[in-house]
């Protein structure tokens, strides 16, 4: 790798990213201008909204209230603590009169033995009428105070005994710096991810999809370089606005702080004694996170738009993810929500935790280091899907994703034709969102019924849309026998994943104990259930439907596109994201990469189908039967294993994955040469 060549491309990235206006004005324009205009500009706007509030006269009227004359005397004391401006209005209907305007909030009482009830009538729709209704709400209460007070003198009895027997106050244990610093960790992860975000993405397009629309990525791929040096110029460049963009951005939003501080320190001198040199640790801990968060979301946002072949197609393209990005940002504020050893691991949710964390003053050095090296991790993985993605001619030039062929009429496609990689997209968005809201709401009102009901909607979509789009079933799905030495393979690969996959869990159960127990709560229905309807709801019917859509819809369509390595792989990490949790993503990820290794080796689906079946049936077993499993095999239902145990069961399982393997690898399908 030639260096030299390295920094020539990136300086040329560079230049053509600095000669559109677009990046400049989002880079320097907004942070700079924009948001201390409208962070000030909001101030104003709020104080002049609470004046106008203060200084309105509130329409009031009454209605068959007896004490009408001591709330008005009430209303008149109080007027200098309340700030409070009111009219009486006398008006004989005062209902029509509210209804027309005329007035904006009315009394009225109804007597009871022991009782007087007074109800505020306002409308909530008009802010006049609901901030006038708040107003006399207090005045009521005022008035309700004078009462008890009177009733309690005329009685000659003691006031604060008989009233205020207990009084309750607050002591805040957290400094002014604690306090401040728990507010700006629940902000600064959303402006900070959001900022650094829109840096990378506008440069990230311009390097990709703008230079195709430009037609100059052709000729750069003449040059005599390499396609890594290209693309890791082209990363470097598009990280580089992005750390500038968010360094911008909050210089520019701790500039406006600083103003508020000084502007506040002039009217409260508690204030003044505010340390923000106590900061320094946090922000140089989230500066070194941020750097490493910058290059994987850059790295991401490479990825998506060298999918696209133009620079709108692309930024359709990025709006998901920008979404995605900025809902996670939230987590920080969300109650509860903290930062451990599961949620440190988990891209985007980790930075903003992070941040929280130590604005909070909690420097835990171990969940800083897993956030940093995972940002770290994912950037690197990032960047190699990047340069595999570059490698490709039918990535850089071929078929976009843009091209769906669903949009087309059906009577006008061919027959046998394959799936588009937007229809892959299009087509698991919908089948995913039914599983949310269908699917998540069948489990929980049907048990196994559901799941039933899930795994036949999934088909259904998927035979609905495989009949409109013609598509050649046979290839698309892998419809085909498989031959016995592919079926035997299939078996000792799982069988050696299997046991593979009981020794990453027992890596990380410790660290990731909440996905145990959200496992354990999603199979606790079947408890006292018939063993044979268990099996065929949780074993084989997920067997079926999640096979076809897996290693069938999904890898029969990215197969002929993709290369091997990269279609097994992007399989399986789809397969483990889909089950939804941090655990099952490593672990059932792994099962993924293998059911569709069997599928690419054998080119029949029924050999992915026994695998899946025989996993699940395992873990059922498992599940109920715990006691008789640990007195056959113990070593099954072990939480934790001896290295003894550890070494034995690498060997075990290395030795079936290289027979399976051998058995899998003995014919190569015609298709695949």
């Amino acid at each position: 790798m030639n260096f030299k060549l390295i920094y020539a491309l990136y300086k040329k990235e560079m230049k053509d990213i600095f000669r559109d206006k677009k990046t400049l004005l989002m880079m320097i324009m907004i942070p700079i201008i924009l948001y201390p205009l409208l962070l000030v500009g909001m101030v104003v706007l709020l104080n002049n909204i609470q004046e106008n509030n203060i200084e309105k006269t509130y329409r009031v009227g009454f209605y068959q209230v007896d004490e009408k004359d001591e709330i008005i005397n009430c209303m008149l004391d109080e007027s200098d603590e309340y700030e409070y401006n009111f009219q009486i209005i006398q008006v004989s209907d005062v209902s029509e009169a509210l209804k027309n305007k005329n007035i904006d909030v009315y009394i009225k009482s109804e007597k009871s033995k022991d009782q007087i009830n007074f109800t505020l009538c306002y409308i909530s729709s008009i802010s006049d009428s609901k901030m006038a209704a708040s107003m006399m709400e207090d005045i009521l209460y005022k008035y309700r105070e004078q009462l008890r007070v009177s009733k309690v003198l005329e009685n000659n009895l003691e006031v604060k005994s008989m009233l205020y027997p207990i009084t309750v106050e607050e002591e805040d244990g957290a400094t002014k710096e604690e306090a401040v610093g728990s507010i700006m960790g629940s902000l600064i992860p959303f402006l900070l991810i959001t900022t650094i975000l829109l840096g990378a993405i506008y440069p990230a397009i311009d390097v990709t999809a703008g230079e195709k629309e430009r037609g100059t990525l052709e000729t750069l791929l003449t040059l005599p370089v390499s396609n890594v040096e290209i693309i890791l110029s082209k990363f470097l460049a598009v990280s580089t606005i992005a750390i500038v963009s968010a360094v911008l951005n909050m210089a520019s939003m701790s500039g406006v702080c600083v103003y508020f501080f000084k502007l506040m320190s002039f009217n409260q001198t508690t204030v003044a004694n505010f340390n923000m040199l106590k900061f320094l640790p946090a922000i140089l801990c989230m500066v070194l996170c941020v750097i490493a968060f910058t290059m994987f979301v850059s790295a991401v946002c490479v990825c998506i738009c060298i999918f696209a072949k133009s620079f709108k197609e692309a930024q359709n393209y990025s709006t998901p993810i920008l979404l995605i990005f900025m809902l996670a940002s939230y987590i920080g504020i969300i109650p509860g929500v903290e930062l451990t050893s599961t949620t440190a691991a988990i891209p985007v949710v980790n930075i903003s935790l992070m941040i929280e964390s130590v604005f909070s003053f909690n420097f835990d050095i171990t969940l800083i280091l897993i956030a940093l090296f995972t940002n770290i991790a994912y950037g690197f993985i990032a960047i190699w899907i990047m340069s595999k993605c570059f490698n490709s001619e039918g990535i850089l030039f071929g078929e976009s994703t843009g091209n769906l062929k669903l949009m087309e009429k059906r009577i006008n496609m061919k027959p046998n034709q394959m799936p588009s990689l937007g229809d892959v997209i299009i087509l698991f968005s919908v089948i995913l969102l039914f599983m949310l809201y269908f699917g998540s709401y069948a489990t929980i009102r049907w048990g196994l019924n559901g799941v039933f009901m899930q795994q036949i909607g999934m088909l259904l979509i998927l035979s609905l849309y495989s009949w409109y789009m013609k598509c050649d079933v046979k290839k698309v799905f892998s419809f085909q026998l498989p031959k016995g030495k592919h079926v035997l393979g299939s078996i000792l690969l799982w069988f050696g994943i299997y046991i593979f996959m009981i020794m990453v869990s027992a890596i990380l159960v410790p660290l990731f104990p909440n996905s145990v127990i959200q496992s354990n709560q999603l199979i606790s229905f079947m408890k006292g259930k018939n063993i044979f309807m268990i099996i065929f709801m949780i074993a084989i019917m997920p067997a079926i439907g999640e096979e076809i859509m897996f290693r069938g819809f999904l890898l029969g369509s990215i197969r002929r596109k993709w290369k091997k390595g990269i279609a097994i792989i992007a399989t399986g990490l789809i397969f483990g994201l889909y089950h939804g949790s941090i655990l099952k993503f490593f672990v059932i990820g792994i099962l993924g990469c293998a059911l569709a290794y069997a599928v690419y080796q054998s080119g029949s689906i029924l050999c992915s189908m026994l695998m899946h079946l025989l996993n699940n049936v395992a873990a059922i077993i498992i599940t109920l039967y715990p006691k008789e499993v640990s007195n056959i095999i113990p070593i099954l239902v072990k939480d934790k294993l001896l290295p003894v145990e550890f070494i034995g069961m690498f060997v075990l399982s290395g030795t079936l994955l290289f027979i399976g393997i051998l058995l899998l690898e003995d014919i190569k399908l015609k298709q695949n040469k």
